[in-house]
């Protein structure tokens, strides 16, 4: 993939990044190095087979299906069919 279209592809996930909502925490390693949201290749940089790993967030979903990864806010919870005990089944699932 040429470097024109990684950054196309870098300034879509930026976008949608900036916009979808995050937990509040501290990403940084054991040594505390920050680790930051999305890596790549360096701007201005060609990647051959880019395209087969892509943006999170992007087609093929190979990094995952939300561009903030696992620092979304988490959705809401709730319990879904299947949980329980045996003898006891969800009405969900009556």
């Amino acid at each position: 993939m040429d470097a024109d279209a990684i950054e196309e592809g870098r300034r879509r996930w930026q976008a949608r990044y900036d916009a979808a909502r995050k937990r509040d925490a501290d990403f940084t390693t054991l040594s505390g190095d920050p680790v930051e949201p999305v890596y790549g290749p360096r701007p201005g940089d060609a990647y051959e087979g880019f395209e087969r790993i892509g943006w999170p967030g992007e087609y093929p979903y190979t990094r995952g299906l939300y561009p903030t990864g696992y620092r979304g806010a988490p959705g809401p919870s709730g319990s879904s069919p299947g949980s329980g005990t045996p003898s006891r089944p969800t009405s969900a699932t009556r």
